[in-house]
């Protein structure tokens, strides 16, 4: 009880702080959609998976390393920080004299014109991430929850003064971005007290294991991001900028689900660190796995279902025709999901290699189907290339996770339920008629849900217990 508890607290406090982010960002989509133009947006697009592609490159995500070490009772707190700040430092040096010398040899224009901006996102990305690990660590899960918040707030006033009153357009939307993050660390250095650590030394020992550790995520990052960010560049290859852009918005309505996503794995990387060695694991993290996809199907059902109202109202007319890709994307979402849920059991036992190994191969046959379908039938064979890769990762995982746990699931009625998701959306896709859509997807829909009816006397039974 008391370990579902610290779990479902954690989530609590990480949803205040992550809805936030996400809703704002969600909300605001219009405003963004309606002031910067598709080529815009696709530029802004392209830089930001740029940034996510080298922020585990030059950071060797070390900051990874800073929450499973910083929990650590073993390790001194004050060496972590320090050490894994000094990485940091190597890497956005690195980053800033590559900057340079593309800006004076101009190799690649778009990069030079925003040379300034990008680094920007990216040391202050890699410091954030860095110090919400550290302070989550500590178990502060508050104070990153507030952090969260405070750079809400911030994006969303100097987007409607840059975009809306200034009028600066695409630099704006960076500037924006920038000043929401910088807001996030200053308080999460004072509300986490991170001054105090600042005494702590580079130690060389404690930098080897935490790169030991980190290395192989490095692989996992970047497959990471092949599987997720790559289909914008081959679409912008072959389609161009302006698809890049509309196909980039598709991802807007499935990152509703990406919100629950992120909340809960913040959440469950801690719980799987704290229970790895519990004597009845097994029955823990099943009943948690079974819980979670359950949540994960109906909501990515409910998202397929909604798919049409919610373009309608959130995308401009110029982006509206980009809802034919959201049901594979939030498909895709769901095996993502379920890939960082084993993947947080591998984080526990310190095996980062099985995780970089699955992503890798998933990474691989992403890129190969994503060209050849692309080329194909256009963006929608980037988004069919992305929901194969994610089931192939999952379906290793499953199958390696065994090495410490025993996941006792349903599996018959797990494939049921994904493939009602697809039957949902090829009907989507196929049938105009709203009088015959609506209803065959409100029937599909609660199809899926009696299909977990177990997972839903676990959740009516815990909420009686709660309400007494």
């Amino acid at each position: 009880m008391n370990r579902l508890k610290y779990l479902l607290k954690n989530i609590g406090i990480m949803a205040i702080g992550q809805f936030g982010t996400k809703l704002i960002g969600f909300v605001m989509l219009p405003l963004y959609t309606s002031i910067l133009s598709t080529r815009e947006y696709g530029i802004y697009d392209l830089l930001s998976v740029t940034v996510s592609l080298l922020l585990p490159i030059v950071t060797v995500t070390v900051y990874e390393a800073t929450l499973r070490f910083a929990m650590d009772e073993r390790k001194d707190i004050k060496d972590v920080f320090i050490t894994s700040n000094v990485v940091l430092l190597i890497g956005d040096t690195v980053v800033a004299v590559g900057l340079i010398i593309n800006y004076f040899l101009g190799l690649n224009t778009l990069i030079k014109e925003y040379s300034l901006l990008l680094f920007l996102m990216l040391l202050l990305d890699s410091i954030s991430y860095n110090l919400s690990n550290f302070v989550r660590g500590l178990d502060k899960v508050k104070e990153v929850a507030v952090s969260g918040i405070i750079s809400s707030v911030v994006v969303v006033v100097s987007n409607i003064l840059f975009l809306v009153v200034l009028r600066w357009g695409i630099t704006g939307f960076f500037v924006s971005g920038i000043l929401g993050v910088v807001s996030q660390l200053l308080y999460l250095f004072f509300s986490g007290s991170c001054y105090q650590y600042i005494r702590g030394k580079n130690d060389k020992k404690l930098r080897r294991e935490m790169l030991g550790y980190s290395w192989p995520l490095v692989a996992n990052n970047v497959a990471s991001w092949i599987t997720i960010a790559s289909d914008r560049y081959v679409v912008t290859w072959i389609c161009g900028l302006s698809i890049s852009g509309i196909y980039s918005v598709g991802y807007k309505i499935p990152s509703i689900l990406v919100v629950f996503q992120s909340i809960f794995n913040q959440a469950w990387v801690l719980s799987a660190v704290k229970e790895f060695d519990s004597k009845d694991k097994e029955a823990y993290f099943t009943k948690v796995y079974r819980l979670y996809n359950f949540g994960m199907v109906v909501g990515c059902s409910v998202l397929i279902l909604s798919t049409k109202v919610l373009a309608y109202y959130l995308y401009s007319e110029d982006f509206y025709q980009a809802w034919v890709y959201v049901p594979l994307l939030v498909i895709s979402i769901v095996f993502g999901s379920l890939c960082s849920y084993v993947g947080g059991i591998f984080l526990a036992a310190k095996d980062t290699g099985i995780i970089a190994k699955t992503t890798l191969i998933g990474a691989t046959l992403n890129i190969i189907v994503d060209i050849a379908l692309v080329y194909s039938i256009g963006a929608m064979g980037a988004a069919i290339a992305t929901v194969l890769s994610y089931i192939v990762i999952w379906m290793m995982r499953m199958i390696y996770v065994r090495k410490y746990i025993k996941l006792e699931i349903k599996i018959l009625r797990d494939v049921f339920s994904y493939l009602l998701l697809i039957v949902q959306t090829v009907i989507l896709l196929i049938v105009p008629d709203y009088a015959i859509l609506y209803p065959v997807e409100m029937v599909l829909l609660l199809v899926i849900i009696g299909a977990y009816m177990d997972e839903i006397k676990i959740v009516m039974n815990r909420m009686t217990g709660i309400l007494k």
